[in-house]
């Protein structure tokens, strides 16, 4: 599920997108309290299981209008959601396929820098998808521009971008929370460690790049559920960001330099988290 103003209306109302995996898609804008059915906007059959949707600043030819990101099994489709003959209909802005199961997505303005405060210049956002075995591959609207393999992967974990850090927040099998910094990611080579020469220096020269290594990792000796980022802790510098990790059964604060800040065990067995901010900028953050 995500929420946004998904069809660009010009009175800015957010919309809800969910997917489920029976492959269909539906649109809901709520206009009171109870349920109506004018509230159903668009209900659509993909034919595919839907693992992910999100809203965001897709659409090709420089447009920084919103678009819909839907991630199937083998596939990203990016649609925009218009209106035609009064009716809210999906029209498809461009596919990529691949050869490798999906897991999850996140996106931003990859590699950019992103100014602290309530409003950041408006810009285009890239897709990143990760595999079932590991795989990122990276989207900037039509073009496929590059592919990396995380290190130490076993299965699939939580996967965000954090804008004003330029870095992917990630866990692993290994029970730690990893952030890897785009340009690290950029300059390192795209094939996995196991295909890779024993020699570090023979496999560097001979790939044009460094093997991926995360910039730190933070072990909290728990499988992690999700993550999300935030300004959690008061006195937070302008440019400085809460990573919150929901884990099977400890919520954990990390800084943005990995240091574990806080945590709180809990007395349930939680499967999502969700920060509420106070008030918002283009990332969510307050």
């Amino acid at each position: 599920m995500c929420t946004g103003n998904v069809d660009n209306h010009s009175s800015g109302a957010d919309k809800i997108v969910v997917g489920s995996y029976n492959g269909m898609l539906r649109i809901f804008q709520p206009r009171q309290k109870e349920y109506n059915v004018q509230d159903l906007l668009l209900e659509q059959s993909l034919g595919e299981p839907v693992l992910q949707v999100a809203i965001g600043r897709f659409a090709p030819g420089g447009s920084t209008d919103f678009a819909l990101a839907i991630l199937l099994p083998r596939k990203l489709v990016v649609n925009a959601v218009v209106e035609a003959n009064g009716a809210t209909c999906l029209q498809q802005l461009y596919v990529h396929s691949f050869d490798r199961t999906a897991a999850n997505l996140c996106y931003g303005p990859f590699g950019q820098h992103v100014g602290a405060g309530p409003r950041p210049p408006v810009m285009q956002d890239e897709l990143c998808v990760q595999s079932m075995d590991g795989c990122l591959h990276f989207f900037k609207q039509e073009l496929h521009t590059m592919v990396r393999f995380l290190p130490n992967f076993l299965l699939p974990g939580p996967l965000l971008y954090v804008p004003v850090l330029q870095t992917y927040i990630t866990a692993n099998s290994q029970m730690k929370v990893c952030a890897y910094q785009h340009h690290a990611l950029a300059s390192s080579t795209s094939e996995k460690i196991s295909d890779l020469p024993a020699n570090p220096q023979a496999s560097d020269s001979a790939a044009g790049g460094k093997r991926v290594q995360a910039a730190w990792e933070a072990n909290v000796g728990e499988h992690v559920l999700d993550i999300k980022v935030g300004r959690w802790t008061n006195a937070l510098g302008p440019s400085q960001v809460d990573i919150l990790v929901l884990g099977e059964h400890t919520l954990f604060c990390v800084t943005d330099s990995g240091e574990i800040r806080t945590q709180k065990r809990l007395e349930y067995n939680p499967q999502t988290l969700c920060p509420f901010p106070r008030t918002y900028d283009r990332d969510g953050l307050a």
